[in-house]
């Protein structure tokens, strides 16, 4: 995609904007839930995408998510944009997990802020991996703005030892990740 804008990607009844659907770009998917929202089930869709000067504003959850082992993504000078200050869902700009490879450069991520009572915070871009998945390893992000998010940058990756007492695995990994974080700029 070059030069594309993608707008305002989201449940059209208001009452289900707080649902995790609602991606402007999706490059691969690891899991896909059942028709009832009961469970998830294992698919490994494999995506690759290329974007170069796209933007992509308005979407409900995610604006651009590359995921799963052997997905990847090239994202160049393009915008993502949420809502900014909202109560309703913890948005995240660029979202890459579960092993899925991308280079993100000289793009600008801005607008993702949570304000609700739930514990969660939105984020301009998430890398995470681990915890029964595969690790996300061939990550780079250079040259990038990021501003009024939550968290700028949020880097995950876990242990595959999962502590029920926190419902997640609190533990680094054992091997380094190798995700390469350079010359970005975070502000408000």
């Amino acid at each position: 995609m070059n030069n594309d804008e993608i707008r305002d990607v989201r449940d059209a009844n208001s009452a289900l904007v707080g649902c995790q659907f609602g991606v402007g770009i999706q490059a691969g998917r690891k899991y896909w839930p059942k028709a009832d929202f009961s469970d998830f089930v294992e698919v490994n869709f494999v995506g690759d995408v290329m974007l170069q000067q796209t933007t992509v504003s308005g979407s409900q959850k995610n604006g651009i998510t590359i995921d799963g082992l052997g997905s990847a993504a090239d994202i160049s000078d393009s915008t993502v944009i949420g809502f900014g200050p909202n109560a309703i869902i913890g948005q995240n700009g660029i979202q890459i997990g579960r092993g899925a490879q991308a280079n993100v450069r000289g793009s600008s991520i801005n607008s993702h802020s949570y304000t609700g009572t739930f514990p969660a915070s939105s984020t301009g871009i998430l890398v995470f991996g681990g915890c029964g998945d595969a690790l996300t390893t061939r990550v780079t992000l250079d040259h990038n703005s990021l501003s009024g998010n939550d968290v700028g940058i949020y880097l995950d990756n876990e242990s595959d030892v999962f502590d029920p007492s926190v419902g997640y695995c609190p533990t680094p990994p054992a091997t380094k990740t190798g995700v390469n974080v350079r010359n970005n700029t975070l502000s408000n």
